[in-house]
């Protein structure tokens, strides 16, 4: 009987001891699990924080070119809105976009003392309310093929004034590499123009912080040199 109880009691030792071991490699476990992520926590609170000043700038950034450079609003949120969106947005499309950016680039030559030579063709708009989207980039380009090929004549520091007056154009422009021919005290620069139409309104998106678009002086020497998202339309 005796032999009997301490078998048992060593069977009840054994058992309970295993689930002493289990319990600690259970502890151990959640530990390194903890561990591991309190290894992390500060990384990942820095990313937050990265994520969450950058989304902070990118719509600050927005509001501002909204602000400052010609807009189209968009309202989709019903089906009179979305009709009044379609008319704003065939009225840019057809009449009022191309002729405010060639007015504008005119009138930068007029005031620099220039000579300018280019064609400002705008893509066709949606044909029905229904086709009408805001772009998630928040920006359109409705020149066709998205940039317009410009030649500028006349003194280097004539033209210099040029572009530095398109920076301070009402359109959104990106000016792109420029290449000069010709000699003093009359050349030639001939570069590629990107003008942007900004969206607004209740219905306009922005998928996600991006490169700010510059305003419009020549790469190489332009504040802001990132490229606006491409459109879609």
């Amino acid at each position: 009987m005796a032999v009997l109880l301490v078998a048992m009691v060593l069977v009840w030792k054994l058992r309970s001891y295993d689930k002493v071991n289990a319990d600690i490699a259970a502890a151990q476990g959640e530990l390194e699990t903890a561990r591991t992520s309190a290894e992390g926590l500060g990384a990942a609170l820095l990313a937050q924080a990265k994520a969450e000043h950058q989304l902070e700038l990118a719509q600050s950034q927005v509001g501002y070119f909204r602000a400052r450079f010609r807009n189209l609003p968009f309202d989709l949120n019903s089906d009179g809105a979305r009709n009044a969106t379609w008319i704003r947005y065939m009225n840019e499309y057809y009449s009022e976009f191309g002729l405010a950016a060639r007015s504008q680039l005119i009138a930068a030559a007029d005031e620099t003392g220039v000579l300018v030579n280019t064609t400002v063709k705008v893509e066709a708009p949606p044909q029905n309310p229904e086709d009408v989207v805001s772009p998630p980039s928040g920006y359109l380009k409705p020149i066709a093929g998205g940039t317009i090929t410009l030649e500028v004549t006349g003194p280097l520091p004539n033209i210099l004034r040029f572009f530095e007056r398109i920076n301070q154009a009402q359109i959104l422009m990106l000016i792109g590499n420029v290449k000069l021919e010709g000699t003093a005290p009359t050349i030639k620069a001939t570069t590629t123009v990107t003008p942007y139409l900004v969206t607004s309104g209740p219905s306009a998106q922005l998928a996600a912080p991006a490169a700010a678009p510059a305003g419009a002086p020549a790469e190489g020497g332009a504040p802001g040199e990132g490229t606006p998202p491409p459109a879609e339309q």
